[in-house]
């Protein structure tokens, strides 16, 4: 049965499958009007219409997902086999941890694989060797999270425990994670990724190489502008954010071993604009002023550094119909209400923008 792609991505259904099997049979001179609901021939025919049509829908599901709209693994096939390109896996949290032995307590030897806990997160002990913690004595020992991601860059002050307990020793955190865990990185960011490594194919790389080898770097890293002669001739700034020392370390020293010899590189996190938005949006009842603040500033943090470059313009700047967008289109307000800010906002080069809302909502 031949299908166009439109049709494939569509599927078919049951019904549609039989009508052609009959279609056909009838070319071939067969009398398929006589058949009767619940024959023998019209079962079997509608049995091969629901194995045709599972198969039909399976195959564009198949191609929607490699195709059209990759997604997880699918995405994680593409990216490899098209773009030489793998997802960045969760990276788990590495931090300091103080033991304290109490000045009655014995003296004791914290085993390698110690287990420490907080919030139903597990950290284990990184050391290969035994350390040993004397009687009122205390000693600083790294752990890492058991999984990767986010949830172990607890804050410092969260009370731990021992899984096993060593009389009277006692354990917390010793400062921030020394690594902060990151989560899997997601499709939206592995995807911008891949369109991105085909610039760093050639020696001589364009910016575009700069932005994949820094999103490369630091799974952290949210934004990425790369800036040619910025700020003199010959100098390439790679712009980060957030743009933390730890960040900013680990781009600089990915890049320094791949761009050409002759450009100057400095690496450094995105400028904080401060934006004042006050809008007055007419919205349908039950609509948040904290959903629409947040909204608000997530399509703040969807902006390029530097900001949105409009046709004919040579800077970058804050479009007020973005924002306006978001309480018309996400909410469905029949008015937006922003009176501030009133018309385009310049932007820096490295400036990302920060707002802070005042919002007086009307509900209909």
């Amino acid at each position: 049965m031949p299908l166009t792609v439109a049709q494939v991505l569509a599927g078919t259904t049951k019904d549609q499958t039989l009508r052609y099997l009959l279609n056909e049979l009838e070319s071939l001179g067969f009398v398929t009007t006589s058949w009767q609901e619940g024959s023998i021939q019209r079962n079997v025919l509608e049995t091969c219409a629901k194995s045709i049509t599972s198969v039909t829908n399976l195959f564009g599901n198949f191609v929607r997902a490699v195709y059209t709209e990759p997604s997880g693994e699918w995405l994680d096939f593409i990216g490899v086999i098209r773009f030489g390109v793998s997802r960045l896996p969760a990276i788990e949290t590495v931090r300091q941890v103080t033991f304290t032995s109490a000045a009655t307590a014995p003296n004791h030897n914290i085993a390698p694989g110690s287990i420490v806990a907080a919030n139903g997160i597990r950290y284990l002990t990184t050391n290969t060797v035994n350390v040993f913690l004397g009687t009122g004595l205390t000693v600083d020992i790294e752990v890492k999270a058991e999984f990767g991601g986010t949830d172990g860059n607890l804050p410092s002050s969260t009370a731990l425990s021992l899984q096993t307990a060593y009389n009277g020793v006692t354990v917390a955190f010793n400062g921030d994670p020394t690594t902060e865990g990151t989560d899997t990185e997601t499709d939206d960011r592995y995807w911008h990724r891949c369109q991105l490594a085909w610039a760093a194919l050639t020696y001589s790389s364009g910016l575009r190489a700069y932005e994949f080898w820094a999103l490369t770097a630091a799974s952290s890293v949210d934004r990425v502008k790369a800036i040619n002669n910025y700020p003199t001739t010959n100098a390439v700034r790679v712009v980060l954010d957030p743009g933390t020392a730890a960040e900013i370390a680990l781009v600089d020293a990915y890049v320094a071993d791949k761009h050409p010899p002759n450009d100057s590189v400095t690496v450094s996190a995105a400028a904080t604009y401060n934006q004042s938005v006050v809008y007055s949006p007419t919205v349908p009842k039950g609509t948040t002023v904290a959903a629409m603040n947040a909204a608000m500033q997530d399509a703040l943090d969807a902006m390029p550094i530097g900001g949105v470059i409009p046709a004919g313009a040579v800077v970058g700047k804050l479009l007020p119909e973005r924002l306006a967008k978001v309480i018309l289109c996400t909410f469905g307000g029949t008015s937006a209400g922003l009176t501030t800010p009133a018309s385009e906002v310049i932007l820096g080069a490295t400036d990302v923008v920060q707002g802070s809302f005042t919002c007086t909502p009307e509900y209909f």
